[in-house]
């Protein structure tokens, strides 16, 4: 069985599509255009979801999946302790009314789980970089956002993730793009991602191969399947095996 560490997360890349090309993006080397199967998911995802502090989902960019709501009503079904969705938002952000019927739907399925549902929206110059507006693009999708959110009494989180590049303040990036000053910070660097902080935790990609972090953030040679190609459930449910 997966420890049980506060902090420990099962990540399911349920695609490798993305909408946007950011620069020197640390999941390009996997972006395979695959999307999650839904009935691997019931067979072999589902059943493990409790043993997790958290499930993230994310890709590629996980709201382009053509059955992401799917994806989310069967993964909060399974009352995990907490569900984070990790995006760039550009889907469900072209407008205000986009960005309201998007959280009005995820509202639906907060109010239906005991899971803690957060929205994490990565903001930052790598993203803006992919807009064809830039920086007062990527400022406009940030407002419609905060401003659909602000108008409801919503059963879940909205968490941005402020990215800044080397050299880049924290508060320069908070101000540029209009974010909260709670807004959780990670580092952008050349080929890679760095998160403040430490998490454990066990990635599936669309394939069913499972590996554990940052085994995959290795450009040109990514060691997809380090933990085999065996059913994810054998794997898995494994006592003797500690990831």
């Amino acid at each position: 069985m997966p420890r049980k560490d506060p902090d420990y997360r099962y990540c399911i890349l349920i695609t490798t599509r993305c909408n946007a090309k950011c620069p020197d993006c640390t999941y390009e080397h996997i972006l395979d255009h695959k999307d999650l199967d839904a009935g691997l998911l019931k067979r072999e995802i589902l059943p493990h979801i409790s043993e997790f502090h958290e499930i993230n989902l994310a890709g590629g960019e996980p709201t382009i999946h053509p059955k992401f709501w799917e994806i989310v009503e069967a993964i909060a079904s399974a009352n995990p302790k907490g569900i984070q969705i990790i995006t760039n938002a550009r889907s469900f952000t072209g407008s205000l009314k986009d960005a309201n019927n998007f959280l009005a739907r995820l509202d639906n399925i907060a109010s239906k789980t005991n899971a803690s549902i957060r929205l994490r929206p990565s903001v930052g110059d790598p993203y803006a970089a992919s807009l064809k507006g830039g920086q007062r693009d990527l400022s406009r999708r940030v407002a419609r956002l905060r401003e659909a959110y602000s108008a409801r009494k919503p059963k879940f989180q909205l968490s941005f993730m402020a990215v800044r590049m080397p050299g880049q303040t924290a508060p320069e990036v908070i101000s540029r793009y209009g974010l909260p000053r709670d807004s959780f910070m990670a580092i952008w660097q050349t080929g890679k991602f760095k998160q403040h902080g430490t998490q454990s935790g066990v990635y599936i990609n669309p394939h069913g191969e499972v590996y554990e972090k940052e085994d995959f953030m290795v450009s040109g040679q990514p060691k997809l399947g380090t933990l085999g190609r065996e059913r994810l459930s054998e794997i898995l449910s494994r006592r003797t095996r500690r990831f």
